[in-house]
């Protein structure tokens, strides 16, 4: 009777060191796959820019996208109301610094689909590929803004 105790006492501990090893794997899948799903992988250098909306950018979020042509190079970082003129909206974004920015972008803000949200689209307005200047007092450069085919229908 006693070899057969012994036995048992065996297979639990050959089951418990299986269930550990399998907690172990599981959880170790888990953390690849939020490490993988999260995009930490993907390290892209990205520019800080101020763009002044005239108006009300109802619609606009922090998040939302930044297209340059109708390619996504960017998000939305901050928005608020300019201190020195409370007409206009000062948005913050990042812009991945492959982006070609030259003083002549411009900045207007288009409808996303039927849901009236927002995004920023950018455009070159001439040919001139220097890079946008940084306005005494403000920290990042400036692209301009244009107003947009729906501010111009309000």
């Amino acid at each position: 009777m006693r070899a057969h105790a012994g036995e048992l006492r065996m297979e639990r501990e050959a089951s418990y060191a299986a269930v550990g090893a399998f907690v172990l794997l599981v959880a170790l899948l888990g953390v690849l796959f939020v490490y993988w799903y999260s995009d930490s992988r993907e390290h892209r250098d990205y520019n800080r820019y101020e763009i002044y909306f005239t108006g009300s950018v109802s619609g606009l979020d922090r998040g939302a996208a930044v297209r340059y042509l109708g390619v996504g190079v960017g998000r939305v970082v901050d928005m608020r109301i300019d201190r020195r003129d409370s007409s206009r909206v000062e948005v913050i974004v990042d812009i991945d610094a492959t982006t070609p920015i030259s003083a002549h972008t411009v900045a207007e803000l288009q409808l996303q689909g039927i849901t009236g949200l927002l995004y920023i689209d950018l455009r070159e307005d001439r040919g001139d590929k220097r890079p946008p200047q940084t306005v005494a007092g403000l920290k990042f450069p400036v692209i301009r803004s244009a107003p947009s085919g729906f501010d111009v229908f309000l």
